[in-house]
């Protein structure tokens, strides 16, 4: 199962990191569902969740404005990797091929999943009166915490809810998604005749 759990915590990464370490750390430091790699028994202490706790609110709050948010945007090519890789590697089994597999999985999903929510952002929010940015950080943030979760407790049902979550996603785009449309310009020949 925990082949499953990476790539899923990665895709829960590349909506949220914060969320996602902070759930994988509390699994870890507090339940018996994750039992963290012995090479990333760091991921399940109180520090680690207390750190991604502290950082929360700067990716809930930050990432809602336009200015703060393209910042955001930049930092998420690094962060979320980091973070989906992190908690795919914290995850798997105390073997080293495993590990680096984890890390491999969160990390490529956080990425192509950071990807693929600027591209929504970029084709949906401005169908969404100037509310845009907020909508779908919001739907990226709820659906950290629960894919995340979720994943944690059990592997396919995770799995199946982060399908779901992308699939919706991608039928949004479909049906909504178009790039921002460009005012039209007074041509020449308008100006001409007057």
């Amino acid at each position: 199962m925990e082949f499953l759990q990476a790539p899923v915590l990665g895709v829960a990464a590349g909506l949220n990191p914060y969320v996602t370490v902070a759930l994988t750390a509390l699994f870890a430091w507090r339940s018996d569902f994750l039992t963290p790699n012995p090479a990333f028994e760091f991921v399940g202490t109180s520090a680690v969740f207390l750190i991604a706790l502290l950082l929360l609110p700067i990716d809930l709050f930050a990432d809602k404005f336009p200015g703060s948010g393209g910042l955001m945007d930049r930092v998420g090519w690094v962060l979320r990797p980091v973070a989906g890789g992190l908690a795919g590697a914290a995850v798997m089994p105390d073997h080293p091929a495993a590990i680096v597999g984890g890390l491999a999985l969160g990390a490529v999903a956080a990425a192509a999943i950071h990807g693929l929510r600027l591209h929504l952002r970029r084709r949906l929010q401005w169908r969404m009166l100037g509310f845009g940015r907020l909508v779908l950080g919001a739907y990226s943030d709820l659906t950290s915490g629960i894919v995340a979760a979720v994943v944690l407790l059990t592997a396919p049902a995770g799995a199946v809810i982060a399908a779901l979550a992308l699939a919706g996603a991608l039928l949004a785009d479909r049906r909504w998604g178009a790039p921002e449309p460009v005012p039209d310009l007074p041509s020449t020949q308008d100006t001409d005749e007057a």
